[in-house]
C-alpha cells in the first residue's frame, strides 16, 4: 500500500515537473540572456539602479514572453579569500569582484517557481597574456545545462596573419582563450555531434543589427559569450488532400456581438435544430434557435427568407437545452436572470416554423421561493406522447442541490412533487451542479452531476422513476472509480442500444485535465474495470468539456475541448462499447489556421443518416460565433505531390530594422508527399507555408496550429491537408 502511494505521488510529481518545462525553458532563456547584457556592460555600470554598488541595471523588470516572468537581479561586491580578505586584515580591498544573481520567477501550473543563474564579474583582473583580451565562451543546453566536449571553431580573417582554430568545450561548457584584439572580427560557431550548430554573424548591409554579432577583444577586457546547442529533433511533413470536416456558421448575426452555449438535436428526417445565447440584439442575452437542412440551409420561418428565432420574451436568458420527440415536436429549456433572481422556464415549438405549441413558455414552479438555474431535459415517449423530465440546479436549502420534475405533453407539471436528487444531508454546505440528464425505454429518468459532498469534486448519479422513487440502493452513486482527491467534474452521458450508459467528464487524476470516462448498467454497477481515459495526448495540455453520443450502431463519440495546441480546439475520437478506440488518433473537429480558441461543444447523432455531428463557440472572427459540423476520421487522406512548402522559425540572427530568421528555407515535397527533417529545438516553434506562386494548393489546414513548437531530441509530426 505504502509503496503503491510512493510510486502514486512520484508520477504526479513527474507530471507537474513536464507541465512546467516550457516556461522553465523561457526562463532559463531569459536569464541567459539577462546575463549576457551585464556581462557587457563596462565594469562601473555593473550595479542596480536602487542598491548598493550602484548602476544601470533596473532591479525588478516584468517581461512577458508567452506567459509572465518577473526578473530580480541582485549585483554585490565580493572579497575573496584568494588575496586575503578585509575581516582577517590580509587585504584591504573589500571589492575584489562582483557577482551578479538574477532570478526569473513565474506562476506555473502547479505554483510559483524560479530560477537562478549567477556570475563573477570581474573588472579585467583574470591573467592572460600581455596584448591580449581573455575571451570566455560558454556553452550551454537548452535547459541552460552545460554542453562539455563541444566542438568549436573561430577564425578571424582581419587578422594578419589570419586565424583559425578548432576548440573542446570543459566539463563546465566553458572556454578561455587569450586573443589578440579586433572589433567584431571573431567569427565562433558551435556544434557538437546530433546536436545543433550556433554561431555568430557578421555585420552586413541586409544584417545590419545581428543578434548575435561577431565578436570583438579588447586589450586587457575580458569578453564573454554564451551559446546553446541541443539534441536535433526529427520533423515529418505530410502533404495530404482529404474529405476535412465542413465547418459552417450557424447563427446568421453580423454584428460583431457573442453567440454562446449552443445545443441541437435532430428529428427523424434529419432536419437539424440548433439553440444557443445571443447578445445580438442587447446587452443581455436572448435565446435563438433555427432549423437547417442537411446541407446546412435556414428553414424557418422559411427557407426563402429565413430568420433566427427569438424564444421566450424576456432580456438576459441563458444556458439553452433541446429535445426532439419522436414526431418532430421540440422541447427547449433555459434560464431566466433578467428579474434578479434565477428562474428555469420550458416551451414546446413546432419543428415546420418554430412556433409556440403551448401559448407560451412555462415557468418550472415550485412551492419555494430560490434561485433555479441550469436546466437539463431528457423526453419520456413509452406511452406515446412525449412528457417532459426536467432536472434543475436550487438554492433552496441555501446551498446547491438538484432538483427533477415532470411535465405533461401540455406542459403542465405532473402531480407529482419535484424530486430533491441528492441525498446526502440537506444544507451540508456541498454544492451539486452541472447536471446532464437521459431517459430509458421505460421511462426512468437517469441524472449525472458534479457533487461535492465529499470535500473534492466527484461525478455521483441517481436512478427515478417518473413516479418520483429512487430505484438505485444507495440512492447516489458515485461514477468515478479513482480512489484519490482528484477532482472530477462536467459529466454528460449517452445511452446504447443495450440500455448501458457511457458517462464521460473531466478529471484532473494526472494533475492536469483529461477526459474519463465508464461504462455502467441499468442498476448502477459499472462495466469496466478501470475508468477509461479517452484523449491520447501524452503530454500535460488539457482536455475538458466532454460531449457523448452513440449511434444506432453503437458507436460511441466523444468530443471536447483540447489545448494539446497551444489554444483551444474541438477534438473528438470514437470508441466501440467495450472502450476500444476505433480511431488510429483524436481527430481535430474545428479547423483554423489561426490561433483561435474553440470550445464548449455539443455532439449529437443525425438519426436520418447515422453521422456525428458536433457544435462549438469559436473566437475566429474576432467574436464568439457558433459552428457546427460533421465529422469522420480523415480516412481518405491522399498524398499531395511535388507541393513547395516554405518553412520558418521564430529564432532569430537579425533584427530590426531586418528581422532575419534563423532558419527559412524552402523545399519541394516529393511524390510520396512526405518529407523527413532534423532540426534544431525551437520555442514558441515552426510554421509551414505554401509556396502560392508554385504551386495550385491550397492549405486547409497545418495540424498542429503553428508554430509547432520543437523540443530536443523528439519526434514530431506535422500534417498539411491540402485542396
Amino acid at each position: 500500500m505504502i509503496l503503491t502511494l510512493g510510486v502514486y505521488q512520484l508520477a504526479i510529481y513527474s507530471l507537474n515537473i513536464t507541465s512546467d518545462n516550457k516556461f522553465y525553458v523561457e526562463a532559463i532563456e531569459i536569464a541567459n540572456q539577462k546575463m549576457e547584457y551585464i556581462r557587457n556592460l563596462p565594469y562601473d555600470s555593473v550595479g542596480t539602479l536602487t542598491g548598493f554598488p550602484a548602476g544601470e541595471i533596473p532591479e525588478y523588470e516584468n517581461l512577458h514572453r508567452d506567459g509572465n516572468f518577473l526578473i530580480h537581479t541582485t549585483i554585490i561586491y565580493h572579497d575573496d579569500e584568494y588575496d586575503g580578505t578585509l575581516a582577517s586584515g590580509t587585504d584591504l580591498i573589500l571589492n575584489d569582484y562582483k557577482i551578479a544573481t538574477i532570478e526569473v520567477s513565474w506562476n506555473g501550473k502547479f505554483g510559483a517557481k524560479s530560477v537562478t543563474v549567477f556570475s563573477k564579474i570581474i573588472s579585467a583582473t583574470e591573467e592572460m597574456d600581455i596584448g591580449a583580451g581573455l575571451l570566455k565562451l560558454i556553452i550551454v543546453d537548452a535547459n541552460g545545462d552545460p554542453v562539455p566536449n563541444a566542438n568549436i571553431h573561430i577564425e578571424n580573417n582581419l587578422l594578419s596573419p589570419a586565424y583559425s582554430q578548432d576548440f573542446i568545450s570543459d566539463a563546465n561548457g566553458a572556454l578561455y582563450r587569450a586573443l589578440e584584439p579586433s572589433f567584431e572580427g571573431y567569427e565562433v560557431t558551435v556544434t557538437k555531434a546530433g546536436y545543433g550548430t550556433d554561431q555568430t554573424y557578421p555585420r552586413t548591409i541586409n544584417n545590419p543589427n545581428p543578434t548575435k554579432p561577431h565578436l570583438s577583444i579588447i586589450s586587457a577586457v575580458k569578453t564573454e559569450e554564451s551559446f546553446s546547442i541541443d539534441l536535433l529533433s526529427n520533423l515529418t511533413i505530410n502533404t495530404v488532400t482529404s474529405d476535412l470536416p465542413d465547418n459552417w456558421q450557424v447563427n446568421s448575426d453580423a454584428s460583431g456581438k457573442a453567440q454562446i452555449n449552443s445545443r441541437f438535436d435532430f428529428d427523424a428526417a434529419g432536419f437539424m435544430y440548433v439553440v444557443w445565447q445571443d447578445y445580438c440584439c442587447s446587452a443581455d442575452s436572448k435565446i435563438h434557435a433555427q432549423k437547417y437542412d442537411t446541407d446546412g440551409n435556414a428553414q424557418w420561418p422559411n427557407s426563402g427568407a429565413p430568420v433566427d428565432e427569438i424564444v421566450g420574451t424576456a432580456n438576459n436568458t441563458v444556458l439553452p437545452d433541446i429535445q426532439v420527440d419522436n414526431y418532430g415536436n421540440l422541447y427547449l429549456a433555459w434560464n431566466d436572470d433578467s428579474v434578479g433572481n434565477k428562474e428555469s422556464y420550458l416551451i414546446s415549438l413546432n419543428s415546420a416554423d418554430g412556433s409556440d405549441r403551448w401559448g407560451g413558455e412555462k415557468k418550472i414552479n415550485t412551492t419555494w421561493n430560490s434561485d433555479k438555474s441550469d436546466p437539463r431535459i431528457t423526453l419520456l415517449e413509452k406511452s406515446g406522447a412525449a412528457t417532459t423530465s426536467i432536472v434543475w440546479v436550487d438554492n433552496k436549502n441555501t446551498d446547491l442541490d438538484l432538483f427533477l420534475h415532470f411535465y405533461e405533453q401540455n406542459g403542465n407539471p405532473a402531480s407529482t412533487l419535484p424530486v430533491r436528487v441528492n441525498t446526502n444531508a440537506v444544507g451540508d454546505g456541498s454544492a451539486q451542479s452541472e447536471p446532464s440528464i437521459i431517459s430509458d425505454n421505460d421511462d426512468n429518468t437517469y441524472i449525472f452531476w458534479t457533487d461535492e459532498r465529499n470535500g473534492d469534486k466527484d461525478v455521483y448519479a441517481a436512478k427515478i422513476s417518473k413516479s418520483g422513487n429512487f430505484l438505485w440502493s444507495p440512492d447516489n452513486k458515485k461514477i468515478n472509480t479513482d480512489p484519490g482527491s482528484a477532482n472530477q467534474y462536467s459529466p454528460d452521458t449517452a445511452r446504447d442500444s443495450s440500455g448501458y450508459f457511457y458517462i464521460v467528464w473531466t478529471d484532473e487524476r494526472n494533475g492536469d485535465k483529461d477526459i474519463y470516462a465508464q461504462k455502467y448498467d441499468t442498476d448502477g454497477n459499472p462495466e469496466w474495470a478501470d475508468d477509461l481515459e479517452i484523449s491520447h495526448d501524452t503530454d500535460s495540455a488539457n482536455q475538458e468539456e466532454p460531449a457523448i453520443a452513440i449511434d444506432a450502431t453503437d458507436n460511441i463519440y466523444v468530443v471536447w475541448t483540447d489545448e494539446r495546441n497551444g489554444d483551444k480546439d474541438i477534438y473528438a475520437q470514437k470508441y466501440d462499447t467495450d472502450g476500444n478506440n476505433l480511431w488510429t488518433q483524436d481527430l481535430r473537429i474545428s479547423l483554423s489556421f489561426t490561433s483561435s480558441n474553440e470550445y464548449n461543444p455539443d455532439v449529437t447523432i443525425n438519426p436520418n443518416n447515422n453521422k456525428p455531428f458536433a457544435t462549438w463557440q469559436s473566437d475566429k472572427n474576432g467574436d464568439l460565433d457558433i459552428f457546427i459540423s460533421e465529422f469522420n476520421f480523415y480516412s481518405t487522406s491522399t498524398p499531395a505531390a511535388n507541393v513547395p512548402i516554405i518553412i520558418r522559425g521564430t529564432k532569430k540572427i537579425g533584427e530590426l530594422p531586418n528581422i532575419i530568421y534563423e532558419y527559412d528555407r524552402e523545399y519541394t515535397i516529393g511524390a510520396t508527399g512526405k518529407l523527413n527533417l532534423q532540426l534544431e529545438w525551437d520555442v514558441p516553434g515552426y510554421t509551414i507555408t505554401l509556396k502560392t506562386a508554385s504551386t495550385s494548393y491550397n492549405l486547409l489546414l497545418h495540424d498542429p496550429t503553428p508554430p509547432v513548437e520543437i523540443l530536443p531530441d523528439t519526434n514530431n509530426i506535422i500534417n498539411l491537408y491540402l485542396e
